[in-house]
Order: C-alpha cells, then sequence, then structure tokens
C-alpha cells in the first residue's frame, strides 16, 4: 500500500509539471498592442501581443488596414488575415500598397478595441539574383530556432516518470513473491 501511495505522489508531481507550465497563459488579458510590418511587397504583417505579458494573441481578431499615401492616394479597408506563418500572426492577402510614402492603420474590435498607425515606405524590389550554393537544400538555413514546446516537454517527462514508478512497483513485487511470497 505504501509503494501505492508513492506512485499516486509521483504521477501527482508529474501532473502538476506538465499543466503547470501551461498556467502562466491564463495570465493574459489587458489591452493588446499591435504592430505593423511592411511585408517588402506592399503588403502588412500584424503581430498583436497582450501588453502585460507580451504573449501573442492568440483569439481570434477583426484586424482592418487603412492606408493613405504622400500622393493621397487611399487604400481600404482591407481585411487581414491569419497567417501560416504562425500564431498570432496576421496579413494582407495580397500586396496592396503601390509604391511610396503610406500612413497605415490597422485597427481590432475584437476581442477588445486596439489601433495602430505608422508610416512606412514601399520601394521596388530589386530583381533576385540567383546563387549557386553548392548543397542542394542547404540554402536560407532552414532550423527550428524554437526547439520543441515546454508543455510537450512536461507531458514527455510526466510519462516517463509514471512509467519508471509502474515498473518500479511490479519489480518489488516479483522481488517481494520470489523471497518468501505468502506472508
Amino acid at each position: 500500500m505504501k509503494n501505492l501511495l508513492r506512485i499516486a505522489a509521483l504521477v501527482v508531481v508529474a501532473g502538476v509539471l506538465s499543466f503547470g507550465a501551461a498556467l502562466p497563459a491564463a495570465a493574459h488579458g489587458g489591452d493588446i498592442i499591435l504592430t505593423i510590418t511592411p511585408d517588402g511587397e506592399g503588403g502588412i504583417t500584424l503581430t498583436p501581443v497582450f501588453e502585460g505579458d507580451g504573449h501573442p494573441v492568440e483569439d481570434i481578431i477583426d484586424p482592418v488596414l487603412m492606408a493613405t499615401s504622400d500622393s493621397g492616394k487611399k487604400v481600404g479597408p482591407v481585411q487581414l488575415v491569419s497567417s501560416a506563418e504562425g500564431v498570432g500572426v496576421w496579413v494582407t492577402e495580397t500586396p496592396v500598397l503601390d509604391e511610396g510614402h503610406w500612413e497605415v492603420t490597422v485597427s481590432i474590435t475584437t476581442p477588445s478595441e486596439s489601433t495602430v498607425t505608422t508610416e512606412m515606405d514601399v520601394v521596388a524590389l530589386a530583381a533576385p539574383v540567383e546563387v549557386e550554393t553548392g548543397m542542394p537544400g542547404a540554402a536560407d538555413g532552414d532550423t527550428d530556432a524554437q526547439g520543441p514546446p515546454v508543455v510537450l516537454i512536461a507531458v514527455i517527462a510526466a510519462i516517463v516518470l509514471a512509467a519508471l514508478a509502474v515498473i518500479l512497483l511490479l519489480r518489488r513485487r516479483s522481488l517481494s513473491e520470489g523471497r518468501g511470497g505468502a506472508r
């Protein structure tokens, strides 16, 4: 019975470790800070984060872009879409700004209201330069700099700890049964 209590304690500790890493995510809330950057081709990238903890806003938002150039040309409203680049990244589906100097405003109303305005220049891109690397597939440094998520590591650790506890319990039972078994 004592061993069963130890195993239960190990499983509880492993559970706390695996789910405890996710608790700070519940602390979001507060104002949403919007940051807009040009994508280099006349499109816009938006990254909304919570002011309190700097974490990306993973909720569904409704970003709308309005822009005015120095020459008086107006663009918008343009609805931004969720990007395949990652959680909490929103983009224009196509380039929307021509060459020139622009004042760009992006606003959201969901989950809370927030607006950002910035000035940016859009310039024509130079023709791409073809470079021979000599190593196919090695261009662009295609590595994952973030590594595995903390929650995944904690869950794997909890599973390994639980498995070790079960193995130890079974081993002790078989050893005690082998020494005389019946008490």
